[in-house]
């Protein structure tokens, strides 16, 4: 079984090395797309092993995990594992989210920061406690659906997701409307706790927009337009 792991980054060039190395140590092979950085984000994470596609602008992490999914799968793995590349995510966790897949009879299995209170996010941000609240609560409601962490950006997927999930979304929903277009079809998804550590200086990214744009996209999926 083949299993590649996906890592967006943009200007983390303090942490994708050590990031890359460790993922490398449970996965085949690791795709970083570097989403436009100005740093040595690049050179880092080619250093550590990396195969790396090189964005020339910034254009979003869920076009920069499309774009990496899209490599993986012409590679022909069975399995993509998607996680950030700032540190928040613990590489040493993959085994136990890849294992879940067989364990689950999962289609998706998604690292949840907020599963198992034992192992919640170490001091994550207010905002993205009550941002991330909402929408897992929203998605819920709307679909019917018992997520406990529907922003997580570390999961792994079996290749049938990303043939059978027809996705539009190109930005910062993309991975949002991936588990949601799959839970449509009947695909499984499971959870497994884990934890998240957050760095003091890593900028937050919360706004209202994102917030409309997120309910537009659940409308838009829910009534099929």
């Amino acid at each position: 079984m083949k299993v590649f792991c996906v890592i967006p980054a943009f200007n983390e060039e303090k942490t994708v090395r050590k990031i890359v190395e460790r993922a490398l140590l449970y996965v085949n092979e690791v795709v970083v797309v570097d989403d436009g950085s100005d740093d040595g984000t690049y050179e880092e994470a080619i250093s550590g092993g990396a195969t790396v596609i090189k964005q020339e602008h910034n254009c979003g992490a869920g076009k920069a995990i499309r774009i990496g999914v899209e490599k993986a799968l012409n590679a022909n793995a069975d399995l993509i594992v998607t996680l950030d590349a700032d540190g928040e995510h613990d590489p040493d966790d993959i085994p136990r989210l890849v294992h879940g897949v067989t364990e689950k009879n999962a289609n998706i299995v998604v690292g949840s920061r907020f599963l198992d209170q034992r192992m919640h996010a170490y001091k994550m941000p207010i905002l993205n406690k009550i941002s991330n609240k909402i929408s897992t609560s929203l998605m819920n409601s709307v679909f019917k659906t018992h997520i406990t962490d529907s922003q997580s950006g570390f999961r792994v997927y079996t290749r049938n997701v990303f043939e059978q999930v027809n996705c539009e979304e190109d930005k910062y929903l993309y991975l949002t409307e991936v588990l949601i277009k799959a839970i449509q079809k009947g695909l499984i998804v499971a959870e497994i706790p884990i934890t998240s550590v957050y760095r003091r200086d890593k900028k937050l990214r919360h706004s209202l927009k994102e917030s409309f744009q997120y309910t537009a996209l659940l409308y838009r999926i829910k009534h099929g337009k």
